[in-house]
């Protein structure tokens, strides 16, 4: 069945999210030069010539098509809250992308998407525990002024709406922050996303519409790849780096707490963000201005070219989303803890 469901459900909609995509593409490149939403070479960006951005639209694009004409794929409260916040997060990051907002802008922005998803009945119920059973999420629970059924699906849980909120925007601005290099937050996030697929595929979960929904952003990544990839003639934007961030993130939730899953996809992502706190806080700088401390400049500072860092950065988390489907909660747990650890510590071994 497994393998059926690929056949079935991924390939049809990771390919003809594809071509949508790429052929997108093409008019977006166009678009964002007019509508000046171009990324000038200087300061923290090394590349030669002015690069588009709203890369992040093909992708939306290509997903927003997929959900509406997929013929197997049923627009549940919980789908179409996703969709409604992602595509808030484009939106707003299109405007950045032209004239950047100020981070409580972007945070109100992200926080208004998460609650798209907690109101549209995706909050977290438990996470599982590596050691044996769950954490219950769902003891105290509150009316959802949107979903009315009598049923305890159409309440809250308040705090696993919390613990989605806080998930959500961590997640967000890890992927948000690591796009910094050509093609390394488009490689990651597909992986991720891919992960997240084939994992909803397998015979103790089989969600298939979370496959499709999860196929279908990997596909618009696809598309977009061959102009992302160094040297990249269209960059993601804050319109892809968030969006993608947040449908991972909300894709995790709806899977039944796949967060372990998505957070080994995601470890060198949430690494680099925590050691990049980490550094702010000592040094006293601005916690959300952007900045070179982030790992792959790092890497370009020792000599590193931009395909070097995209295929390292995609070597790794391809080994980290293969742990994410093949292995038992447990061991994810440990793999998760274990791996981000030993990032940390080899940060601070060699970049301090």
């Amino acid at each position: 069945m497994f393998f059926e469901g690929i056949v079935r459900w991924i390939f049809p909609a990771i390919f003809g999210a594809a071509f949508f995509s790429f052929i997108a593409s093409f008019v977006i490149v166009r678009v964002a030069k007019k509508a000046k939403a171009v990324r000038f070479p200087g300061g923290r960006h090394e590349h030669k010539q002015p690069v588009p951005l709203w890369g992040g639209i093909a992708i939306a694009i290509a997903f927003l098509v997929g959900v509406l004409i997929y013929p197997e794929l049923v627009l549940t409260s919980k789908i179409i809250a996703i969709v409604i916040g992602f595509l808030v997060l484009v939106v707003m990051g299109m405007i950045d992308d032209v004239r950047s907002l100020p981070w409580w802008v972007e945070l109100m922005g992200q926080g208004l998407a998460a609650a798209f998803v907690v109101l549209g009945g995706a909050s977290l119920e438990y996470v599982n525990n590596p050691f044996g059973g769950a954490i219950d999420l769902s003891v105290i629970r509150i009316a959802n002024p949107f979903l009315e059924c009598g049923e305890a699906s159409c309440t809250i849980p308040v705090l696993g709406a919390l613990v989605t909120t806080v998930w959500i925007l961590g997640v967000i601005n890890a992927f948000n922050w690591f796009d910094g290099s050509d093609g390394v937050a488009s490689t990651i996030g597909l992986l991720a996303l891919s992960a997240l697929a084939l994992l909803s595929l397998r015979a103790d979960i089989m969600q298939p519409a979370i496959a499709i929904l999860a196929a279908l952003v990997a596909g618009g990544i696809l598309g977009l790849l061959p102009f992302n990839l160094p040297p990249a003639k269209l960059f993601l934007g804050t319109s892809g780096a968030m969006g993608i961030g947040f449908l991972i993130a909300s894709f995790a939730v709806v899977a039944g707490a796949k967060v372990a899953t998505a957070g080994l996809a995601l470890v060198l992502p949430a690494a680099d963000m925590a050691f990049v706190l980490f550094l702010r806080l000592r040094e006293k700088a601005p916690l959300v201005l952007p900045d070179t401390r982030h790992f792959h400049f790092w890497l370009k500072q020792k000599g590193w070219g931009d395909w070097s860092v995209m295929i390292f950065f995609a070597g790794t988390s391809f080994l980290f989303a293969v742990a994410a489907i093949f292995l038992p909660v447990y061991l994810k747990a440990l793999v998760l803890a274990v791996g981000f650890g030993v990032l940390l510590l080899w940060f601070l071994k060699t970049r301090l």
